[in-house]
C-alpha cells in the first residue's frame, strides 16, 4: 500500500508532532548523538515507526531576538510590567524618549530573548559586561553594579526564544545609561557580542525631543493628568504604581535636572562623542586643542554641538520662564542670557581661534 502520511519526532519527546512530509528539518539544541523518529501511515491506516541517529558536531549560532525593559517592584506584574513603549538603543543610533524611562526606581530589570541559546547556565561576570555612564565616550564608563539575580527560562518546550532576566537593586542605576554586552562565549553561542543600551531619567515625561531636563513642565504634566488607573505607558506615572498622583509630583519635584546634570541623549556612533564634551562648558574652555584649532574637523563638530546646546538651553529656560513669569523682567532680558553668552563666547573661540 502507498504511504499517505509522515509524522516526525525531532526533539526526542515521544510525540510525532514536530513536522510532516517526506523530509524534515530541525535545529539541534545539543551536540552529540540525536535520535530522530518518523511514523508513516498507509492508505489503510496502518502505521509503523522507524528511528535513526543524527550526529551533531556544531550548533548553529544563537541570535538575540528582543531586548526589553521591565518595571521591577512596581504595581504591575508579569508581562504587564514590561515597558512596552520602550526599545533598546543600538550602536549607531541616537537616543530618544523610546530608549529611556522615567521610573523612579531606576533600571532594575531587563529581559533578553535569545534564539538557540547554547546553555541556560549563564554567568553575569563571564558571559556579560555591564557599564553605566552619561557621556558618548562609552569606553570610559564605569562598571555597573553587579546584578543581584540572573535567571534563564528555556523556551524549548513551547518553541519560544530562551529568556534571560537580569535584576539590580532599586535605585542603583538612575539618571544614567546602562550598557549591556552579551559576550560571544561557548555558553551564549552568539557568533559575535551583542551590545545595547537603556537609560533612566526619573521624573522625565518626554516633553522635548531635544533634552531630558526634569523641570516644572514634568511637574505640571502630573498635576494636569491625574489618574487612578494609569497604564504601563503613562508618561506621568513616574513610580509605576498604576496612578498619577501626589507621589509622582514628589518625584518630579525631587529629581530636577538641568543641562549639566540631565541624562544625555546618547549618540552611540564614535564620531558623535564630541557632543558630550561640548555640553561641559568649562572642560571645553580648558581644552587647548579646541582653543588653538589643531583639528579643523573637531572644531566644526564641536561648534555644531555648542549651537545645539545653546538652542536647548534657550528652549528649556524659556519654557520654565513661561511657567513662572517674573513681573519685573522683560522676556528679552531674562536670566538665561548670561549662560547663552558663555556658549556664544565659546563658539567664537572655536571658529576664530587666537
Amino acid at each position: 500500500n502507498d504511504i499517505v502520511a509522515y509524522a516526525w519526532d525531532l526533539n526526542n519527546e515521544g510525540q510525532f508532532d514536530d513536522s510532516v512530509g517526506t523530509t524534515a528539518e530541525f535545529i539541534a539544541l545539543t551536540t552529540g548523538e540525536v535520535p530522530v523518529r518518523v511514523r508513516v501511515t498507509d492508505e489503510d491506516g496502518v502505521s509503523n515507526t522507524a528511528t535513526s541517529t543524527v550526529t551533531v558536531t556544531e550548533l548553529p549560532a544563537a541570535r538575540v531576538t528582543d531586548r526589553l525593559l521591565y518595571y521591577g517592584n512596581s504595581s504591575f506584574a508579569g508581562n504587564s510590567a514590561i515597558a512596552s513603549d520602550k526599545q533598546a538603543l543600538l550602536p549607531g543610533q541616537t537616543a530618544t524618549f523610546l530608549n529611556y524611562t522615567s521610573f523612579s526606581r531606576g533600571i532594575n530589570t531587563i529581559i533578553i530573548e535569545v534564539d538557540r541559546l547554547h546553555s541556560t547556565e549563564l554567568s553575569a561576570t563571564s558571559d556579560f559586561l555591564f557599564r553605566i555612564g552619561n557621556t558618548s565616550t562609552t569606553n570610559s564608563w564605569a562598571e555597573a553594579p553587579e546584578p543581584v539575580s540572573l535567571t534563564v527560562r528555556s523556551g524549548v518546550p513551547d518553541n519560544l526564544p530562551d529568556q534571560i532576566t537580569i535584576e539590580w537593586n532599586d535605585g542603583e542605576i538612575t539618571n544614567s545609561w546602562l550598557q549591556v554586552t552579551i559576550l560571544s562565549t561557548i555558553r551564549t553561542g552568539l557568533a559575535e557580542s551583542d551590545v545595547f543600551y537603556f537609560g533612566n531619567a526619573p521624573g522625565e515625561s518626554g516633553d522635548s525631543p531635544y533634552h531630558t531636563f526634569v523641570n516644572g513642565i514634568d511637574f505640571a504634566g502630573v498635576r494636569d493628568n491625574l489618574s487612578s488607573s494609569a497604564d504601563i505607558t503613562n508618561r506621568f506615572d513616574y513610580n509605576r504604581d498604576n496612578s498619577v498622583d501626589g507621589a509622582d509630583l514628589a518625584v518630579a519635584r525631587d529629581q530636577v535636572t538641568n543641562f549639566r546634570t540631565a541624562l544625555r541623549l546618547l549618540m552611540t556612533s564614535v564620531a558623535s562623542s564630541l557632543n558630550a564634551h561640548a555640553i561641559e562648558l568649562e572642560s571645553a574652555r580648558s581644552n587647548d586643542q579646541v582653543s588653538t584649532g589643531n583639528n579643523t574637523v573637531a572644531k566644526l563638530q564641536l561648534a555644531n554641538s555648542v549651537r545645539g546646546v545653546s538652542t536647548i538651553v534657550r528652549e528649556d529656560l524659556t519654557e520654565q520662564e513661561a511657567m513662572t513669569p517674573r513681573q519685573d523682567t522683560d522676556l528679552n532680558d531674562i536670566d538665561y542670557t548670561d549662560r547663552l553668552a558663555d556658549f556664544e563666547d565659546l563658539l567664537d573661540a572655536i571658529i576664530h581661534p587666537l
